[in-house]
């Protein structure tokens, strides 16, 4: 069977284009050429990314089934974020390797006691005939139920400096696109309105994520019971103590 995958304009998240893969490099970037092409905006691709900013350079780095990101040669933009987003609820952290996870205070609940308060009326009060209290007073329309947004933060660094040695270690891969995929499969039939936005997982992302709100935040990457490694902005981990997870949530 040939091998398919889902095109995406660089920075965009609609347009989204279906390619038989082809057998060489060239006849790859022709064809991402002609299908984003109109009669009156041209467009030639010259560079490919994963959806998660990772330059594809050869064919056989295209996964079938995958989103590739199309670029006429800017370098990779984040897919852009929603507006509309609901103050924080929760933030979590979790990883298959490691899982620390937070949430703010639980707000004030109403209560739920079900029992029914009588109250006396004074002598010269009459109660209201059947109906005339839902006539006096109009139906307020419920609001419309706030929007969700899930952040996903996702960390693949690829060596580690930790160690007895001090020396430079390589670091096994995470099938992140996989992971995401499956989990925007997942959450496409969820009964809730629900947003979804993927970060790499940098220090910067984080603090950003934290100041805009999200009503859950997930992790993945690796990570042990004392640090969380996200990335440098360079290939290299960036182990996050716990002590410096709750200081970059906090500023």
């Amino acid at each position: 069977m040939a091998q398919r995958v889902r095109l995406l304009r660089n920075g965009s998240r609609t347009g989204g284009k279906l390619l038989v893969v082809p057998d060489t490099w060239e006849q790859l970037l022709h064809r991402c050429s002609r299908k984003f092409s109109t009669d009156d905006e041209p467009f030639v691709a010259s560079r490919c990314f994963t959806v998660d900013g990772f330059e594809i350079e050869e064919l056989e780095e295209v996964a079938a089934d995958s989103i590739v990101v199309v670029s006429s040669g800017e370098d990779f933009l984040p897919l852009p974020l929603l507006e509309g987003l609901p103050p924080p609820l929760h933030t979590g952290v979790s990883s298959s390797a490691a899982s620390t996870a937070s949430a703010a205070p639980a707000p004030t609940e109403l209560s739920r006691d079900s029992s029914v308060a009588s109250v006396s009326l004074p002598p010269h009060a009459s109660p209201l005939p059947p109906g005339a209290a839902a006539a006096a007073e109009p139906a307020v329309p419920s609001p419309p139920e706030p929007r969700l947004h899930l952040t996903m933060l996702q960390a693949a660094p690829l060596v580690t400096s930790r160690g007895s040695d001090g020396a430079v270690h390589p670091l096994p891969q995470l099938n992140l696109l996989s992971e995401r995929e499956k989990l925007s499969e997942m959450l496409s039939h969820a009964s809730k309105a629900l947003d979804i936005a993927f970060e790499i997982a940098t220090t910067d992302n984080l603090r950003r994520v934290c100041t805009t709100g999200a009503t859950v935040l997930h992790y993945s990457g690796h990570g042990e019971e004392s640090y969380l490694s996200f990335e440098d902005g360079s290939g290299a981990s960036h182990e996050l103590t716990p002590q410096l997870l709750a200081s970059t949530c906090a500023a």
